[in-house]
């Protein structure tokens, strides 16, 4: 917990700290044990009807062809962000990652493609052998392997221990519809508390995407954002009760801070707010039987969630 602590140069906006070599962000040291295999194989289990091999064809086929520099990734990899190291710095950081990702010093160019047939051999080898091998088999062994030889931090009993936590979704409810959210820390407390911020204050907003109605739809979701980021956290270190946030008093006393007459600004609630980043990750998933399931239309979007 304390082993970048004599590195440390200052707090970065965003939330983080850069350090003098930027050991957390770039390179062997800045790599976490990766969970994603083990969710999509428990939801797929659990939660799924089509074979393993199947839900990994379509991916298989994009990697073993390249995968495609598309305009708005080019321009995630070129647009400077304030604290974080620029991409060419972070894409060449070891020579394997300067292969897929650059060419000639620059990162690859829009409609260019990442060769990507490495991936497509080791998703090939999870559809022959399932996930286990990610944390157990050849795959792991590669890992590690590779970890060892460049300083990485991963080993055998890291890839072994790690876990995937399924955990209740938040409800709400919005114009008598029962929604099913990510609890903590996923953000469904964002979106239900300005879901209902939004059910009294558009309902009398005017014209639909008029002034009024723009104006109250950005000061709600500024509100449920920024409660979400202040009041909520991983339920193993923050103890807080995010339902305790969309009972009507608490919605009626943060709604209080809405004004028809100006924009409200963040730091008239809280200082220090971290900002939110243009880039974010998410899986979506709904099929026939999470709409609608009985008279009282419940819409749910239940999976598991990695950590």
């Amino acid at each position: 917990a304390t082993m970048f602590e004599p590195f440390i140069i200052e707090r970065v906006r965003w939330g983080g700290w850069r350090l003098k070599d930027r050991a957390n962000e770039v390179g062997y040291q800045s790599v976490c044990t990766p969970t994603f295999v083990k969710a999509a194989d428990r939801a797929s289990r659990q939660y799924g009807r089509l074979a393993w091999q199947d839900l990994l064809g379509p991916a298989i086929e994009i990697a073993a062809a390249g995968a495609p520099v598309f305009h708005h990734v080019h321009d995630r990899w070129v647009r400077p962000t304030e604290g974080y190291a620029d991409s060419v710095e972070r894409h060449s950081a070891t020579p394997e990652a300067a292969r897929l990702y650059t060419r000639n010093g620059s990162m690859l160019a829009t409609g260019e493609r990442m060769p990507t047939d490495d991936l497509a051999a080791t998703l090939k080898r999870l559809a022959a052998y399932g996930a286990d091998d990610f944390y157990r088999g050849q795959i792991a062994a590669a890992i590690v392997s590779d970890m060892r030889a460049h300083g990485g931090l991963i080993t055998f009993d890291d890839l072994e221990r790690c876990e995937v936590f399924e955990r209740e979704p938040l409800w709400g409810t919005y114009r008598n519809l029962r929604i099913a959210a990510p609890s903590p820390p996923g953000g469904g407390l964002a979106m239900l508390l300005s879901l209902k911020l939004l059910e009294s204050r558009i309902a009398t907003a005017g014209t639909h995407n008029g002034d009024l109605h723009a104006h109250r739809l950005a000061e709600c979701l500024k509100l449920g954002l920024a409660t979400w980021k202040l009041r909520s956290g991983d339920p193993r270190f923050v103890q807080t009760d995010p339902r305790a946030f969309l009972s009507e008093t608490v919605v009626r006393k943060i709604g209080g801070y809405i004004s028809d007459e100006r924009a409200l600004k963040i730091g008239d609630v809280a200082e220090n707010l971290v900002p939110d980043s243009r880039d974010t990750t998410q899986v979506s998933v709904i099929d026939r039987k999470s709409t609608r399931l009985n008279s009282s239309h419940e819409w749910i979007s239940r999976m598991p969630s990695s950590a």
